[in-house]
C-alpha cells in the first residue's frame, strides 16, 4: 500500500497536479487499492480530521491575521526592537 501511495504521489506531482489534489488523489487511490470498505474509508477520514493539531493551525493563522490587521504585530515588533 505504501508503494501505491508514493508512486501515485510522485506521478501526480510530475504531471503538475496541485499539491492539495495530489495528496487527496494519492490517499484515495491507496484506500481503493488496499481493499478498504467504503464505510471504513469514511470513518478513517473523519477520525483523521479529529485532532487538536488540525484545529490549532487555522486558529493560529486567524490569530496572526487579526494581529496584523489590528496593528498588534507592529506594537510587538517596536517593543522587541526597543529591548
Amino acid at each position: 500500500m505504501a508503494a501505491v501511495l508514493f508512486i501515485s504521489f510522485a506521478v501526480l506531482l510530475l504531471l503538475g497536479v496541485p499539491v492539495g489534489f495530489t495528496i487527496a488523489i494519492a490517499a484515495f487511490l491507496t484506500l481503493v487499492v488496499g481493499g478498504v470498505p467504503a464505510l471504513m474509508m469514511v470513518q478513517r477520514i473523519f477520525t483523521a480530521q479529529d485532532s487538536f493539531s488540525l484545529i490549532a493551525v487555522p486558529f493560529f493563522i486567524l490569530a496572526g491575521d487579526l494581529m496584523s490587521k489590528g496593528a498588534v504585530s507592529k506594537v510587538l515588533v517596536e517593543f522587541a526592537e526597543s529591548l
